[in-house]
């Protein structure tokens, strides 16, 4: 957890060491792009060489950053609406608890196995967030956008970014041209099973409480006890049998 957290605070500070805010052109889109998610505060938006990938980041102060490159609108529009996505659904504070979850539980490889689902469901639903009601046109426009993503590599700070692994970029894709739209009851049960096994992990030991026992119950118990083979017992676990008592057992033991 501590070299999540130590990696996200290396990553802002070579980030915003060597960012300059974008442009008026490309406020502007994010501007619109802002509008049209419908958000009350505006994202600062920066423009930087310390990452090769877009990037949404900061838990309590959300901004974008972008690497230093030439984007072509449409490029530049599916970009920002998809990290705007992110910050819309705080899947950063998402992320958070997922690192938590894996944290607590470390030896556990369903944790592990869970996270990585969420992750990728994370980048999917996004992805049909971002083209809601789209044409196929505008999907493959999409997938080029990604696509000119492949090659770049993400960090293992606690950010969103667009490139996931050439693994998640297939799923990506096939998710994308389908435009079918992706259910929330993978999310649902990661989210279920996360919280199923933490409260697994903190369930405390209880005593059981004696109950009481019949009068044929104490009668049978009582005879036993009387018995030669279980006076022998009894007397096998005492080391000072001379001075045995049977009415004493007969108590401590009912």
């Amino acid at each position: 957890l501590l070299w999540v957290l130590g990696g996200t605070a290396l990553f802002s500070r070579r980030c915003m060491r060597w960012a300059r805010r974008a442009d008026e052109v490309t406020e502007a889109v994010l501007a619109e792009e802002q509008q049209a998610l419908g958000f009350s505060k505006p994202v600062a938006l920066y423009v930087t060489s310390g990452t090769a990938s877009p990037a949404a980041m900061g838990l309590l102060r959300r901004r974008i950053v972008l690497p230093e490159a030439d984007y072509e609108e449409k490029h530049l529009r599916f970009v920002l609406r998809h990290e705007l996505v992110h910050l819309k659904r705080r899947d950063l504070w998402v992320q958070l608890l997922l690192c938590a979850a894996r944290a607590v539980h470390w030896l556990n490889p369903l944790i592990w196995l869970l996270v990585r689902q969420a992750r990728a469901d994370m980048e999917l639903t996004c992805d049909d967030v971002v083209l809601a009601g789209a044409e196929q046109g505008e999907r493959r426009a999409y997938s080029e956008t990604l696509l000119a993503m492949l090659h770049r590599q993400r960090s293992g700070a606690l950010t969103t970014h667009f490139y996931g692994g050439k693994e998640l970029m297939k799923e990506r894709f096939r998710n994308i041209m389908a435009g079918k739209g992706r259910r929330w009851g993978a999310a649902a049960l990661c989210i279920a099973l996360l919280l199923t096994a933490a409260a697994l992990g903190m369930v405390a030991c209880t005593a059981l409480q004696p109950e009481a026992l019949t009068e044929e119950e104490l009668a049978m118990w009582q005879e036993r006890v009387g018995s030669e083979e279980w006076y022998g017992f009894f007397v096998n676990c005492y080391s000072d049998a001379e001075h045995l008592d049977l009415d004493e057992i007969f108590r401590y033991g009912a």
